[in-house]
């Protein structure tokens, strides 16, 4: 989202959603696992407790997880940042040339009195080397407040899809993953400790194994 273009935004429910423009996918994905996520209910607790929240979901638009949103009096706001990452011009040169600081600040534009009450990264950060995860971490920190809890999913395995997949919110306690393309690369094997030092001002609170090699982690800013 640009300061050029203002986010659209579409009526909900009880809710208002803002998100940058992006292109419709192709087609429906087909599930490929469902799993608790305990990381979730705690999100969860905290969003259905504070009155007109400020929600921000750093993946792709997802309808389920604007359905099971617009049950909340919030305005949730849809990043979709790995594509508008991947589309930046400053992200498209070689990698030592990238001025990774500057293309963050482009994409992830709010308002200054904009303040965060829950984030949602799924697996983003599979996805993102270090200095740009530093870069989005601290870039996004200054929208939150003391106790904004951020939501994170990573892989264990030594492979992870070529692309981030999605993630689904089935209930509080429930995800749906699906996949996007075929391919695979190397995973990144994040670390708790590894996270936090990548995450400035975020600190963890609580991390459940989900099985298939996933892992999710609740953060907290100060």
């Amino acid at each position: 989202m640009s300061p050029e273009k203002p986010a659209d935004r579409a009526r909900l429910a009880g809710s208002t959603v803002s998100w940058p423009a992006f292109r419709p996918t192709a087609g429906s994905l087909a599930p490929d696992m469902t799993f608790k996520a305990p990381g979730l209910e705690l999100l969860a607790r905290q969003i259905a407790g504070v009155r007109n929240s400020d929600i921000l979901d750093l993946g792709p638009p997802c309808p389920a997880n604007i359905d099971y949103l617009s049950q909340y009096p919030c305005v949730l706001h849809i990043g979709d940042l790995a594509r508008v990452l991947a589309e930046d011009p400053g992200m498209s040169g070689p990698e030592e040339e990238r001025d990774v600081r500057s293309a963050v600040e482009r994409v992830l534009v709010y308002e200054d009195g904009l303040r965060f009450d829950a984030i949602f990264a799924w697996n983003l950060f599979d996805y993102l080397d270090a200095s740009t995860a530093r870069a989005v971490t601290g870039r996004i920190g200054r929208h939150c407040r003391t106790g904004t809890l951020l939501y994170l999913t990573t892989s264990n395995g030594d492979t992870i899809p070529d692309e981030p997949g999605r993630f689904a919110i089935v209930d509080e306690l429930h995800l749906r993953f699906q996949h996007v393309g075929m391919g695979t690369r190397s995973g990144m094997k994040h670390s708790p400790r590894g996270l936090e030092r990548i995450m400035p001002g975020f600190h963890l609170q609580h991390s459940f194994l989900l099985g298939n090699g996933l892992q999710d982690y609740l953060f907290s800013h100060d």
